[in-house]
């Protein structure tokens, strides 16, 4: 008899950017916003200890900006503005959204350049910072697992 692979998707919930992607090991970190961030961003560290920016390419990479369990799934709200306390996903899996089309096991970069796109994610090196690994494929403009590292 023949085992058969198994496939939850018909047990999966929406996944919203932001969202932690599974309950594998994760590593957390608190911070202040320096600025708007939102979330599923990446960050860079800020001017104090405890701040965090929207990554830019005078930084390092810390991580991803987190969705809080307290905000709403409804696009129109998600974000930190300056003075929120977030959570920065350091290590694990985070939905976040690509720029471009992605395929799973491609390394992922932070886009640095100022403007819509700043802090989401490409498979492109040239000016950004990296940031992990995709888990998933995507077509750009969707939501896709980065795995931080």
């Amino acid at each position: 008899m023949a085992l058969l692979a198994a496939d939850y998707t018909q047990y999966s919930l929406p996944s919203y950017i932001g969202m932690m992607a599974d309950i594998n090991p994760s590593t957390k970190d608190t911070g202040i916003a320096q600025g708007t961030i939102p979330v599923g961003r990446g960050v860079i560290q800020g001017s104090t200890d405890a701040g965090v920016l929207l990554a830019a390419a005078s930084g390092t990479f810390l991580g991803v900006a987190r969705r809080s369990d307290g905000l709403a799934s409804d696009a129109s709200v998600l974000g930190y503005v300056t003075t929120d306390t977030l959570s920065v996903v350091r290590a694990g899996r985070i939905h976040v959204e690509n720029t471009v089309d992605v395929a799973k096991n491609a390394l992922a970069y932070c886009i640095t350049a100022v403007g819509a796109n700043q802090g989401k994610f490409t498979n492109v090196s040239t000016g950004n910072l990296l940031a992990g690994k995709f888990q998933s494929t995507a077509l750009a403009g969707a939501t896709v697992i980065l795995a931080v590292s």
